[in-house]
């Protein structure tokens, strides 16, 4: 199962699971490093975001960290 599967597989049976908890457990299953906000694996990096309310400029702004590790 890749990383992506994971944690879709995660939300699916959690639908509840906060932001915290679903980097907990992709961190326990797969020991990316960690670099700030962004995980990085292998030949792939993560950033977990939550879009809430009518705005998604932290969204957008998060999509900018991942550029550094492009």
């Amino acid at each position: 199962m890749n990383a992506i599967e994971f944690i879709r597989d995660a939300k699916r049976t959690e639908p509840n699971a906060s932001k915290a908890g679903l980097q907990q457990r992709y961190v326990e299953a797969f020991g990316p490093a960690r670099v700030r906000s962004v995980f990085v694996g292998d030949g792939y990096s993560l950033r977990f975001s939550k879009v809430g309310g009518h705005g998604f400029t932290g969204t957008v702004l998060g999509l900018s960290v991942l550029q550094k590790h492009d």
